[in-house]
């Protein structure tokens, strides 16, 4: 499980949409893979709001 949250979360971070990542985990509905994904939208807009832009940034370019 862990990996495969991991490399999904990646994915998204990288700019894979998420119907390749859903297929990619044989997902069977996009809604499935959008809640591996909660964590990272949370994680995102969390920063986004605490004017960090510099850790999406640096996360981004792998820094």
């Amino acid at each position: 499980y862990t990996l495969r949250h991991s490399w999904a979360t990646t994915a998204k971070y990288r700019g894979v949409p998420i119907e390749m990542i859903s297929e990619s985990l044989g997902h069977k509905s996009i809604k499935t893979t959008q809640i591996y994904l909660k964590g990272f939208e949370l994680r995102e807009r969390t920063e986004v709001n605490k004017g960090n832009l510099s850790y999406i940034r640096n996360y981004r370019l792998g820094r």
